[in-house]
């Protein structure tokens, strides 16, 4: 069997684009969408909620099929709930000496048991 680009070019009398998945028109509009209009360096801000604020409206329900568990479940997964969890059981110290973290690192992932 012939590997498509081992042919040559005029083997076939007419080209073939491939078809997008989606029409132009809305690929366009994805495009436009995605960009952010307001603030251009909307990566390098700061988040309008924070993880621990999150965390505390959404450890509210059990329902494993409520979009509030679901996050809960998720950020359960990340580096900040495990920090979190060890300040909470073991205190500061170990928590710092654990993750070889500072108590500045602590503060600027905004946990905070009080």
């Amino acid at each position: 069997m012939f590997q498509s680009n081992s042919l040559p070019f005029n083997v076939f009398p007419f080209h073939v684009e491939p078809l997008p998945a989606l029409p132009y028109h809305i690929q366009s509009l994805i495009r436009e969408y995605s960009k952010p209009l307001t603030r251009p360096d909307w990566r390098n801000s700061k988040p309008i909620v924070t993880v621990a604020d999150l965390y505390r409206s959404v450890y509210t329900s059990w329902d494993e099929n409520d979009l509030h568990f679901v996050i809960y479940r998720n950020i359960k997964l990340t580096f900040w709930y495990a920090v979190y969890w060890d300040m909470k059981m073991y205190g500061e110290y170990k928590c710092c000496c654990r993750y070889n973290i500072t108590n500045q690192d602590i503060t600027n992932m905004g946990i905070s048991l009080y």
